[in-house]
């Protein structure tokens, strides 16, 4: 009897024993593979996230790109009268001027006393005597009359021109004004843009008369 009795429980032990190893067992692998899902979604996750910034970001880097390709694309280029564009090409879209008609302005620059001639008005540009308007703004100019060619020299500043062309030579680098220069009474006409520009100076129009700054 005590035989069987004993029997019985080392039976019941050895089958205790089974039971729980095979629990750890089973739960151990569950953890295990648990934690390996955990660790793909993980990954698959940072993954995603940084695929879709990269997708955000190149979307809007695109549409950044195809914004400036559009703003180029409809961005209809002016000429204004007060600064030298140095477009190769004649433009047909260009700013008003502050007068509208062939008329006496004054230009005035600091310290120095204005002085007044006639300006024309053409095309967005208001052309003024290029040898009276260099020498007040103290450069040294030579005509030659044979050639139509006018030579300006302004401290370091050089500028060449020809009359009746577009074609300038500015720091003898071939540089394109926007309309040609005329003659009239024996006396060159120049954009105002071009003269003060490839001088040095700036221009704007204030109250009633040009400024070279």
């Amino acid at each position: 009897m005590r035989k069987a009795v004993f029997f019985f429980a080392v039976c019941m032990l050895m089958f205790s024993a089974y039971s729980f190893a095979s629990f750890v067992y089973a739960h151990d692998n569950k953890y295990k593979k648990n934690d390996h899902e955990e660790h793909e979604f993980e990954d698959e996750y940072e993954q995603y996230e940084d695929d879709g910034y990269k997708k955000r970001h190149f979307e809007r880097e695109d549409d950044r790109y195809e914004g400036v390709k559009d703003v180029k694309e409809t961005m209809v280029r002016k000429e204004y009268w007060y600064k030298w564009s140095r477009y190769p090409e004649m433009l047909s879209e260009y700013e008003n001027t502050p007068i509208n008609n062939r008329q006496t302005i004054t230009i005035a620059m600091s310290a120095k006393n204005p002085i007044h001639v006639v300006a024309v008005p053409m095309k967005g540009q208001i052309f003024v005597p290029l040898e009276e308007t260099a020498k007040y703004i103290g450069a040294s100019v030579t005509v030659y009359s044979r050639s139509q060619i006018a030579e300006i020299q302004f401290s370091e500043h050089h500028l060449i021109v020809k009359n009746g062309t577009r074609v300038a030579y500015e720091m003898m680098k071939k540089t394109p004004m926007p309309l040609p220069l005329f003659s009239e009474g024996g006396e060159m006409y120049i954009p105002i843009s071009v003269l003060a520009n490839g001088l040095g100076f700036e221009v704007r129009w204030m109250g009633q008369q040009i400024e070279l700054y």
